[in-house]
C-alpha cells in the first residue's frame, strides 16, 4: 500500500519515506523516535513506521482543523469509517461540511475532524481553506466531485491507522513549542530525528490557516541553529529568504513533481546541519504526492 495518510496534502511529502528512510539509516538512527512539527498529511511518518524504521512518530499541526482530523480518526475510527461510508458526496455535502469548517468552535471535535477530511478529499488540490469542489459548482468537467473519494480504499488507510495507534502521539502546538515540549532532554536527544516541512515561504498564505512572516520563519532557524547534536532535516520551497537564514546549513536543490491538480514540476530546498549524512542521489529525488 503506497499511500496510508487519508488526507491529501498541498506539497505533501509522502514520497519523500525511502530518502528519509536512507537517512535514518546512513546515521545509525534505525528505530529511534521520529518527530514532525508541520505533521499535515504525514505521508513520509506513517510509512516510516509502517516499515519498521522509527519506533514511534510524534506528529503536530497548529492548525487545528488539521488536529482535530488526526484525533478523530485515531480516537473514533470505527465512527470515522462508518461517515466515508454513509456520507452524501455531493456539492450539498461539500457545502455543509465547509459551514462546519468555517464554525469549529461550535461544532465537536469529530465533526471538525470528519469535516476536514471530506472537504481535504472532495476539493481541488487538497486545499482546505480556500480551494473549490474538484469539478466545480457546475459538476461540468471531466473530474466530479468523488475523483479522490474512493470508500474502500480511505477505509483500509483508517485501519491502519486503527494498527498503529498506540505508536502514533499527536499536537496541537507551535512547532518550536512542540519540539521544545516533546524532544527527550540531554544526551538522548541525538538518538531521536526530526523531519520538518514548513509552510511555504512564497505562498503559505494561498495554502496554509497556519502559515509564517518573515519573523517565523526567521524563529525556527534560529531555534535549529542552537541545536548542536538533534540530526534533522528540511525542506523548503526554494527562496533566497530561506537560502540566507539557513547559510549556516547545507542546502541542496532538488527535483519534484506535483499532482495535486496537475503534474507540474519544480524545484525544492533540501536543508540539514553538516553533521547529518544524505545519500548521494538525495538532489535527484522525483516523487508525485496527493493521492
Amino acid at each position: 500500500m503506497r499511500h496510508i495518510s487519508p488526507l491529501r496534502y498541498p506539497g505533501g511529502k509522502g514520497g519523500l519515506s525511502d530518502f528519509l528512510s536512507e537517512v535514518i539509516c546512513l546515521n545509525s538512527l534505525e528505530g529511534c523516535p521520529y518527530f514532525e512539527p508541520y505533521a499535515g498529511g504525514a505521508g513520509a511518518a506513517l510509512r516510516l513506521l509502517t516499515d519498521g524504521i522509527v519506533s514511534k512518530i510524534y506528529l503536530n499541526d497548529a492548525d487545528f482543523r488539521i488536529y482535530a482530523f488526526w484525533r478523530s480518526v485515531l480516537d473514533e475510527p470505527e465512527r470515522f469509517i462508518n461517515s466515508i461510508q454513509k456520507v452524501d458526496i455531493s456539492i450539498d455535502q461539500w457545502r455543509k461540511q465547509r459551514e462546519v469548517l468555517s464554525n469549529c468552535n461550535s461544532n465537536s471535535m469529530f465533526d471538525v475532524g470528519f469535516a476536514t477530511f471530506f472537504i481535504n478529499r472532495c476539493s481541488r488540490a487538497g486545499i482546505i481553506s480556500t480551494s473549490g469542489p474538484i469539478g466545480g459548482y457546475g459538476q461540468k468537467g471531466t473530474w466530479k466531485i468523488n475523483a479522490r473519494y474512493s470508500v474502500d480504499g480511505l477505509v483500509v488507510r483508517v485501519k491502519v491507522l486503527q494498527r498503529l495507534k498506540e505508536s502514533i502521539s499527536i499536537s496541537n502546538l507551535d512547532a518550536i513549542e512542540f519540539l521544545k515540549k516533546n524532544l527527550p532532554a540531554g544526551p538522548s536527544r541525538k538518538n531521536a530525528f526530526v523531519y520538518l516541512d514548513p509552510p511555504y515561504y512564497g505562498q503559505g498564505n494561498k495554502l496554509y490557516m497556519n502559515f509564517y512572516d518573515d519573523s517565523g520563519h526567521r524563529g525556527m532557524a534560529q531555534y535549529l541553529q542552537r541545536q548542536k547534536t538533534l540530526p534533522w532535516i528540511m525542506t523548503y520551497d526554494d527562496e533566497t529568504f530561506i537560502k540566507e537564514i539557513y547559510s549556516f546549513c547545507e542546502q541542496h536543490e532538488f527535483a519534484l513533481q506535483y499532482s495535486a491538480q496537475k503534474v507540474r514540476k519544480g524545484t525544492e530546498l533540501l536543508i540539514h546541519p553538516n553533521r547529518i549524512r544524505i545519500p548521494a542521489w538525495s538532489e535527484n529525488i522525483k516523487f508525485i504526492d496527493a493521492a
